[in-house]
């Protein structure tokens, strides 16, 4: 008996250590340590769409083609777009014409204005003087000393020197009616020429984004555009991902979180590279849970209840850099470890 308990006690020895170092682990850390398999790669890709309709003149790129910003992918008939410029260019020729035509009528009108009130002035003197005549020759004439056709004449004078007055006067009013008419020509003009202004620019918009460019550096995916179909304003035609861009989300449980901070190293391994250990640090965590996020938010205030473990997304972003990113790709599955006892990064 004695000799069973004996050969018990190296067995018992190990199972001891064994738990010693199990607890060892545990408080020093696994404690301290979170980790999940539900993690993806993700960046933040564009699906490109025309601002303008058209047939598709050409394509100039295919998938999984690496591209530049600013580098031309899509090329579409601009025939129309570039005949519209052309022709509101030439409407805005003829209103700046008619603009500068209008333009001097007006300063004729207005010297034709000046003259019509010398005119009145003119009038006006004689209109005096024919008075003056008249009144002394009717004076005259009653005391016989001034021949009755006389007193006609300076009568007939005095007549026509009123009407040559009120004629005057008449033909101001309507000179002035027509500067107005000139003002209102101008300014209709002016108007004509900001609103073919701005279709210009419009149309010069138009004609530029006829030609869709990648927006940054990225690699093509998603191609659906072909050359001589038409395609429409909105309409997805490719997508442009930026790899170099990638990030890491991981949906940690609700009960994992409670000590993970912005900047807290985290340690990844992609199935992409079995083995190898990528560097990320935590760059966020999400506002709500992911169920919170969903097209249908779960209502729970009605009915029975079971209580599942919620998600809540943690960003990932990658720290040391390495060639081997560029063969990352968005949808990667990652397993993440987080040291919760890392200091964040100031």
């Amino acid at each position: 008996m004695q000799n069973k308990i004996k050969k018990s006690y190296p067995v018992i020895a190990l199972l001891s250590i064994g738990l010693v170092v199990v607890a060892f682990l545990w408080y020093f850390e696994w404690r301290n340590t979170e980790s999940t398999d539900n993690a993806y790669t993700q960046c933040n890709f564009s699906v490109l769409s025309p601002k303008v309709s058209g047939y598709i003149k050409e394509v100039y790129v295919n998938d999984n083609h690496v591209v530049k910003k600013g580098q031309p992918l899509i090329k579409i008939d601009d025939r129309d777009y570039l005949y519209k410029v052309k022709s509101l260019e030439a409407s805005i020729n003829g209103l700046n014409a008619t603009i500068e035509s209008v333009t001097r009528k007006i300063e004729l009108q207005r010297d034709i204005i000046k003259q019509a009130k010398a005119n009145i002035d003119k009038s006006q003197a004689n209109l005096d003087l024919s008075k003056k005549d008249y009144e002394r020759t009717k004076h005259l004439v009653k005391d016989d000393f001034t021949p009755q056709q006389q007193f006609d004449a300076r009568k007939a004078g005095f007549i026509t020197a009123k009407s040559d007055r009120l004629s005057a006067e008449a033909n101001l009013e309507v000179q002035k009616k027509q500067l107005q008419v000139l003002e209102a020509n101008l300014k209709e003009a002016q108007a004509q020429l900001e609103q073919a202004h701005q279709s210009l620019n419009q149309a010069r918009y138009d004609l530029e984004n006829t030609t869709m460019c990648a927006p940054y550096d990225g690699v093509i995916g998603n191609k659906s555009a072909q050359i001589g179909e038409f395609i429409t304003t909105g309409r997805p035609a490719l997508s442009v991902v930026p790899v170099h861009d990638t990030y890491v989300v991981a949906n940690f449980k609700e009960t994992q979180i409670m000590n993970m901070r912005p900047g807290q190293k985290a340690h990844l391994t992609f199935d992409t590279y079995p083995g190898k250990t990528f560097v990320g640090r935590i760059d966020s965590l999400s506002p709500a849970t992911g169920a919170q996020f969903s097209l249908l938010p779960p209502q729970n205030a009605t009915g029975n209840f079971t209580k599942i473990i919620q998600r809540v997304p943690v960003k990932i972003t990658l720290e040391n850099s390495s060639k081997e990113w560029d063969l990352l790709r968005p949808g990667l599955s990652v397993f993440v470890k987080v040291d919760t006892r890392s200091t964040p990064k100031a």
